[in-house]
């Protein structure tokens, strides 16, 4: 299959042709494959391959990169790995050709790192700012919320004391008389009735009257 048919995701602006590498472990792994013409995952032991995983794994392991952790990213196991390393020094000096691509890799390769890495940074600002905006929303629409209630608040408190008041009329010792009232009287008539209440109580109080 061609690879170029094949969409592979995105990381950072680079390709990730392979899931068992990170970010780092792919972006080198496409330079190295341009540089030297092969695919560094072929089982094939032709020189120019084993150059190509060797130069990888140097790479890699120059930024840190473990034996082992290597190893998994191109399927070798850890011995292999260290094999690559034995004596890369004198491979190197003794075949010009190779550490110049070696030397072009590693350039390559740090100069893509950074421009992830800017890529990266670029785009955790702009996560951080929808979630600072996202934030401010939610402060906004919270304090129009508490802008609301201490409104509603004031409201019920004045009510409450609007009925404080009217409560602190009531005598519980009349209940009787106000249960008559509220059961008995008509709409309209409360004017007319409170008269004929004030005379009937200036009738009453005007004799004396014993409580037993």
């Amino acid at each position: 299959m061609n690879t170029e048919e094949i969409e592979y995701p995105l990381v950072d602006g680079f390709k990730m042709i392979d899931e068992e590498k990170d970010r780092n472990g792919n972006i080198l792994h496409a330079i190295v494959n341009e540089v030297f013409e092969v695919n560094i995952m072929s089982r094939d032991r032709y020189r120019d391959i084993v150059d190509a995983r060797r130069i990888y794994s140097l790479i890699l392991r120059e930024q840190g990169y473990s034996y082992t952790k290597i190893g998994k990213f191109i399927r070798k196991d850890h011995a292999t790995v260290l094999h690559y390393h034995r004596n890369i020094d004198y491979i190197l000096k003794a075949d010009p050709q190779l550490k110049q691509k070696y030397l072009y890799c590693r350039k390559r390769y740090l100069e893509d790192i950074e421009r992830a890495d800017a890529v990266n940074a670029e785009a955790a600002n702009q996560t951080m700012q929808a979630v600072i905006l996202n934030l401010r929303t939610e402060i906004n629409s919270l304090r129009q919320r508490m802008e609301y209630l201490e409104v509603r608040n004031e409201s019920l408190s004045n009510q409450n004391e609007w009925y404080d008041k009217e409560l602190s009329q009531y005598n519980p010792k009349l209940k009787k008389l106000y249960n008559i009232i509220t059961n008995r009287t008509k709409a309209g008539t409360v004017g007319e009735l409170s008269k004929k209440i004030n005379t009937l109580y200036n009738g009453v109080y005007s004799e004396v009257i014993e409580v037993y």
